[in-house]
């Protein structure tokens, strides 16, 4: 279940690597511990070069997770950033009264210097909507794309025949059939969104102009040199 939840994570992260990435919440696993969960974890931080902010500021390592009625302590919660110089601070805050066996956890953000790959102005962006991005097929490298995934996508039939096989012989136990779909979906869908993210351009809605062709461009150039040899 971790390596599929990893799986989707990191296929969101590859699609969207120009953004800076913040990951906040209860891990339920010790990352500092030598868990088979853990060790998995930590193998997706150094793929995704993502850094624990209480790696960040090693003095404020702490408890995070303490039930008194049960006697459990431990550290299980985690803030994951993509750039250390975004976080100012990171704490533990230890409330006096606190309704949680969970600690909460404090950082600040930087923000001030949002990135933005889409150096075309739009007045729409004093809006504070977020521009949408889509995938535009009609300019991608399509041929490549089918290419990709053609290589790609035959290795999961196997684990499709299998699972099919399985159904035939009435051999299939019944609890691991969702878990053995969703891992089929998943990997097809990081299949998809990695060919794509190589081959097919994305921009936000109407970034191209949808009445403009090759023929206009060609009188474009050929109405711009006319003119410069004129000047």
């Amino acid at each position: 279940m971790c390596e599929e939840i990893l799986a989707s994570v990191s296929a969101l992260y590859d699609r969207y690597r120009t953004c800076e990435c913040l990951i906040a919440g209860d891990f339920n696993v010790n990352l500092d511990s030598s868990d088979p969960v853990a060790l998995c974890i930590n193998k997706f931080l150094l793929d995704c070069s993502l850094y624990r902010c209480d790696d960040i500021f090693p003095l404020q390592k702490s408890i995070t997770y303490r039930n008194e009625a049960l006697g459990h302590v431990s550290c299980i919660d985690y803030i994951l950033v993509s750039d250390v110089q975004d976080v100012l601070v990171f704490m533990v805050n230890a409330l006096d009264i606190n309704f949680s066996d969970h600690l909460p956890l404090i950082a600040v953000i930087n923000c001030a210097n949002v990135k933005c790959t889409n150096t075309n102005k739009d007045k729409s962006i004093g809006t504070n909507k977020l521009l949408q991005e889509q995938l535009h097929w009609d300019k991608g490298d399509i041929g490549s794309f089918y290419q990709y995934t053609g290589c790609h996508l035959p290795s999961l039939l196997h684990n499709v025949e299998g699972l099919l096989s399985q159904f035939d012989e009435h051999t299939f136990n019944v609890y691991n059939v969702d878990d053995t779909i969703d891992s089929l979906y998943n990997d097809v869908v990081k299949i998809l969104s990695s060919g794509a993210n190589a081959y097919i351009p994305t921009h936000r809605k109407n970034f191209f102009k949808f009445w403009w062709n090759e023929e206009l461009t060609r009188l474009k150039e050929a109405s711009v040199h006319s003119n410069r040899e004129s000047g």
